[in-house]
């Protein structure tokens, strides 16, 4: 017998053996955790120590886990908990409850509520008309300076109805009038102004003359310039930005030809995996066209011997091995001609000459293959 059937037997057998003795084992086993409580819980606070067990909260779905030892929700479902527990017990205070005049149940009103809602108006109406006659019950010994009775009215009257007409209509004096005034210098209203005032605040600035012209006078206006030398300066700086655009695009012809190409290329739908230090490898040091061999001028823009990308096979994108410079008088003659279409004169000599002569590089190096 192998070591595999060995231990293959010996699992049966313990397994036959527990399967027998299992009863057993369960009634021993509870008989021990009702004798030893203490020991049983110092056991399992070990084992959880051990092996980092952390005990969940009882309410479904949450699978926080629970701190103390006695806790059976999170912080949250506590809460919740005890605000289900506080309502619980109001709404049982509650029941049972009737109104004090009608007899209504006001079970769901405040725990303080003493009446319905029709019985509570009734009792504000009532209280506050009595506090209203208590107010103007009779005090005797209050009399008017005109030695009228006033014990009928408020407690805080201390005119009767006659003397308190004549102090209301003696406090409406009228205003006087205000007279129309002038600024003396601009001709302005100053009728809002002191009376010790000739002028208007804006007169009275001290003047503020334009930085551009110097003749006109910006007291009380904002900015530093008058209008038009506000739009002469304007235009001055519009004129200023696009001359230092143009002396940037001059200085990088390499940069403006790779962006414009990869704003076509977007436009277009075509494949822009070059970079702009592949493109500047690949212009010629000599600065000349290699179709025509004019010398391209690198400062020039949208001329014919400016510098332009030229995708070399027109079904493909500007990819690597796909591209070369040429000037722009060559790259608008090209149009959207082929190799093979321009080794036959159709844009030119100086392309025939440029087709022909890749055309051999092409076969040449297909032989040396």
């Amino acid at each position: 017998m192998d070591r595999e059937e060995q231990l293959r037997v010996k699992r049966e057998h313990m397994r036959q053996w527990r399967a027998g003795n299992r009863e057993a084992d369960r009634e021993r086993n509870r008989r021990w955790r009702e004798e030893n409580p203490q020991r049983r819980r110092e056991i399992t606070a070990r084992w959880q120590a051990k092996h980092q067990v952390t005990r969940l909260c009882t309410e479904d779905g949450c699978t926080a886990g629970l701190t103390g030892t006695r806790a059976r929700r999170c912080e949250p479902h506590r809460a919740q908990h005890q605000a289900r527990q506080q309502k619980a017990a109001r709404d049982a205070r509650r029941q049972g409850r009737t109104c004090a005049v009608c007899g209504t149940g006001i079970s769901d009103r405040g725990v303080l509520a003493k009446y319905c809602v029709p019985c509570k108006a009734q009792h504000d109406r009532e209280t506050q008309a009595a506090r209203y006659q208590d107010s103007r019950a009779a005090r005797p010994g209050r009399s008017c300076s005109c030695g009228a009775d006033i014990t009928t009215r408020a407690l805080t009257a201390t005119r009767c109805e006659a003397c308190q007409q004549r102090h209301r209509s003696g406090r409406k004096r009228p205003r006087p009038r205000k007279t129309e005034r002038w600024c003396g210098s601009c001709g302005a209203s100053i009728v809002g102004c002191a009376r010790d005032r000739t002028r208007c605040a804006d007169c009275d600035r001290p003047p503020r003359w334009c930085i551009g012209c110097g003749k006109v006078n910006l007291a009380g206006t904002p900015g530093l310039r008058c209008g038009p030398c506000r739009e002469a300066w304007k235009a001055g700086e519009a004129e200023q930005a696009l001359q230092s655009q143009k002396d940037w695009q001059k200085a990088n012809p390499l940069k403006v030809q790779f962006w414009k190409r990869r704003r076509a290329a977007r436009e277009k739908g075509l494949d822009f995996t070059v970079t702009l230090e592949y493109l500047s490898s690949l212009y010629p040091g000599s600065s000349r066209c290699p179709v025509c061999g004019v010398t391209m001028e690198r400062g020039a823009s949208e001329r014919q011997t400016s510098p332009s990308i030229e995708r070399i096979g027109n079904t493909k994108g500007y990819v690597p091995g796909n591209v070369h410079w040429c000037c722009l008088g060559c790259n608008g003659r090209k149009s959207d001609l082929t190799v093979t279409e321009l080794a036959t004169g159709r844009a030119g000599p100086e392309w025939m000459s440029w087709a022909r002569e890749r055309l051999g590089r092409r076969s040449v190096t297909g032989r040396a293959a």
